[in-house]
């Protein structure tokens, strides 16, 4: 799925101001005019069901068909998804027309951004598929477009559907022809804009075998004479992406026939140029085309393009060449010994088809495909090539049939940077010599699968057609010829989308030194990684590119190898049996060339990755470097603190001195302190021992003193007068003992009578 970011620039369209206004402003989805809107999604999604979808305030709802518009899906408050009908083209004329809103009509400041993304080639088919459109049944003409225009008043009352369903897409009218052919008048409720038609046409045939196809729709004139609305225009010439397209118009027996009728005044004719939408039409497109074609709308050339490749007989001789869009079953229901000539077949993808187990059982007993080529490992490998003989039930000759796979990688060459893709190519070839009574007749079968719609399978058609068709008939692998050139032409392209990527890293190989110094260091780091990754990402395209292109040149060799080894008796004698060899052998070489050339890509890119490579190493080693110099200031700035705390440490010491000698003498006198402690406790117990002792002589002192005094009692008695004794006693402490003689005295006489 591509995604295009999309900016006006310098696009000046060529309507005027005030054309555009009037074709622009009706159109615009109401949710493009929410004034927060800063992005916008066009999308290829036809959705018109959901909680979260707004539908058009434009839509017609009165008219019958064509007034489905984009819905609008809310993905947050700044960004809306406008879902379109999956048309490259359709979502293509959706983003010009929002980006021109934005840049001439809208009122803000800045206008949103604007991206495209494109469905994918299938998207559309899908829808087809899947719609009432088989119900219409088998038809010869139809016409497509403003059908609803043109059917007078008492026709427009009912249109089929075949369905009760409201959601389906188309309705129509049936009419039927004197000669017996159906006509139908085919309506559509979605714009059947641009490319769209390119998928209808196939539809038609395959569900309803259209034969014919005419188209009804609105031209624009590259000539101001023309006056709108007032002239048929057609003709048989279309410019469709520079290439010019041209068919057999089954309009002209018609205006033939009337040449003398007043009609044909207004008929008029020329050639035509197929654009996607009006909006691309810029004064720089105007003055390219202005010579070169009359007519220009967005539809013509898809059409006539789709209808030529389906329809009319293209090919260097009907008899001998055939294309078909045919479904599976019609294949599978082809009698393949009928008729003679190349058929060529565009199949669907392998691994779908392999989801049904039976239908690819089918096909290898219908056409003699071997059971490998449905197998995961062939659809997984990156290229192979076998070739067998295979005996045809009730063919009288000779019988070969092939199978191959090849894969190409590439660049998308819009899109997210270094993004790719992947074509996917398989073929089955089926060749079938014989007689049908008494003439020889060969069959060439060619089952193409894979193939993408936009890029291979054009490419394979185109080489077709360029071929020599009775060249072609002559071998069982002669069709690989044709093959190898479309693939070579691939590979050469696709090849040179590397290029430009590396070549313009080598072209700015001189900014990273140039400009990444002036960047912060985390900066310049990240940008070199940045650069790094995306140089290993696109290294990695190559490799996968380089290992495709040598599988593919190994393949052509096995194929050149095993033709000359098997070359039938009468080879020389078929038409440039030797010369296709040379052919087969040529685009082999040629595309070892390129594989060596990828080769050159691939080391000149590992050449500027080893620099970046290298850049980022000396910038970690530069980082490093002045890590470690702060390292290392950090360290000398430690060492001179550790100087000047050890200097202070010394000051410090000398101030200390005077204090560990009063320490000492603290010591000191806490040990004298402590010594005298000792001796007065000792002191103290001395002391107490000799109050002990001093009591001890009071008592005895006093006990002696008693005797003493009873004795001078006794003596008493003899002397008359005597005066009172004060006694102390020998530790300081007063006893005041006072007696009283006379009552001594009558104590002694009561104690001693």
């Amino acid at each position: 799925m591509d995604v295009l970011s999309l900016d006006l620039g310098d696009h000046q369209i060529f309507a005027t101001h005030g054309a555009l206004k009037a074709y622009i402003l009706p159109k615009v989805h109401q949710a493009l005019q929410n004034p927060n809107l800063e992005r916008l999604v066009v999308k290829g999604c036809y959705k018109r069901h959901g909680e979260s979808l707004l539908l058009s305030d434009n839509e017609k709802r009165d008219k019958r068909f064509n007034w489905h518009r984009p819905t609008a899906n809310l993905l947050d408050e700044g960004t809306v998804e406008l879902l379109c009908f999956p048309g490259r083209d359709t979502v293509h004329h959706q983003a010009l027309m929002a980006a021109t809103y934005f840049g001439l009509f809208s009122p803000r400041p800045k206008a949103p951004i604007v991206t495209e993304q494109l469905p994918c080639a299938q998207d559309c088919p899908a829808i087809f598929e899947n719609s009432n459109l088989r119900l219409m049944g088998p038809v010869n003409t139809v016409v497509i477009g403003y059908v609803d225009r043109i059917l007078p008043e008492n026709l427009q009352s009912y249109w089929e559907t075949g369905t009760n369903d409201p959601d389906q897409i188309f309705g129509w009218k049936k009419f039927q022809q004197r000669d017996g052919d159906t006509v139908v008048f085919l309506g559509c409720m979605i714009s059947l804009w641009g490319d769209v038609l390119a998928h209808l046409v196939p539809a038609l045939k395959s569900f309803n075998k259209a034969k014919c196809i005419l188209y009804i729709g609105k031209a624009g004139s590259l000539r101001p004479l023309d006056m709108p609305n007032r002239v048929i225009v057609t003709g048989n010439t279309s410019y469709l992406n520079g290439e010019l397209i041209s068919w057999e118009n089954p309009l002209y027996s018609t205006i033939n026939n009337r040449h003398s009728m007043d009609v044909s005044a207004h008929i008029v004719q020329g050639a035509h140029v197929t654009v996607s939408s009006p909006l691309d039409e810029t004064k720089a497109w105007f003055s390219d085309w202005k010579d070169k074609a009359q007519w220009v709308d967005c539809e013509v050339g898809h059409i006539a393009r789709a209808c030529k490749l389906l329809d009319i007989d293209f090919g260097w001789d009907s008899k001998n060449w055939s294309e078909s869009q045919n479904t599976i079953d019609g294949l599978l229901n082809t009698d393949i010994l009928q008729g003679s000539g190349i058929n060529i077949y565009f199949l669907p993808n392998v691994n779908a088809l392999n989801k049904n187990r039976e239908l690819c059982e089918r096909l290898s007993q219908h056409l003699y495909i071997d059971p490998f080529f449905w197998s995961d490992s062939a659809y997984e490998s990156n290229g192979f090539f076998m070739c067998e003989d295979r005996p045809v039930q009730d063919s009288k000759g000779d019988s070969k049939c092939s199978i191959s796979r090849f894969l190409i990688k590439e660049l998308e060459e819009k899109g997210a940077k270094n993004s790719y893709k992947w074509q996917y190519l398989s073929f089955f070839t089926l060749w079938i010599s014989g007689t049908n009574e008494g003439t020889h007749m060969d069959t060439q079968i060619l089952l193409c699968f894979d193939l993408t719609r936009d890029v291979m399978e054009p490419l394979v058609r185109k080489n077709f057609l360029e071929a020599n068709g009775p060249s072609l008939m002559s071998g069982p692998w002669e069709t690989y010829t044709v093959l190898a050139k479309a693939m070579t032409q691939h590979f050469d392209d696709s090849l040179w989308k590397f290029r430009d990527p590396i070549r313009n890293i080598e072209k700015t190989r001189s900014n990273i030194n140039r400009v990444a110094p002036k960047s912060p260091p985390q900066q310049r780091f990240r940008e070199l990684v940045k650069k790094y990754e995306d140089m290993y990402e696109l290294s990695r395209h190559i490799i996968h590119a380089r290992e495709c292109l040598k599988v593919t040149a190994d393949t052509f060799h096995i194929i050149e190898e095993f033709r000359e080894r098997h070359l039938p008796p009468d080879w020389e004698l078929r038409v440039g049996g030797r010369r296709r060899i040379q052919i087969l052998r040529f685009y082999a070489s040629f595309l070892t060339n390129i594989e060596k050339r990828a080769e050159s890509f691939e080391r000149r890119l590992q050449n500027e990755t080893q620099l970046v490579y290298n850049l980022i190493a000396a910038e970690e080693a530069s980082d490093s470097r002045d890590l470690l110099h702060r390292s290392n200031s950090s360290l000398n700035e430690m060492k001179e603190k550790a100087g000047t705390s050890i200097d202070r440490l010394a000051d410090m010491k000398e101030a200390v001195a005077p204090l560990e000698s009063i320490q000492k003498d603290s010591a000191s006198l806490v040990k004298v302190l402590a010594e005298k402690k000792t001796d007065d406790l000792v002191s103290q117990a001395l002391l107490e021992e000799h109050r002990k002792s001093r009591k001890d002589l009071l008592n005895l002192a006093l006990l002696l003193s008693f005797e003493f005094w009873a004795g001078v009692l006794v003596l008493g008695f003899l002397i008359s007068n005597v005066s009172a004794v004060n006694l102390v006693n020998g530790d300081g402490d007063e006893n005041d003992v006072k007696l009283q003689i006379p009552g001594v005295l009558s104590w002694l006489r009561s104690t001693f009578s």
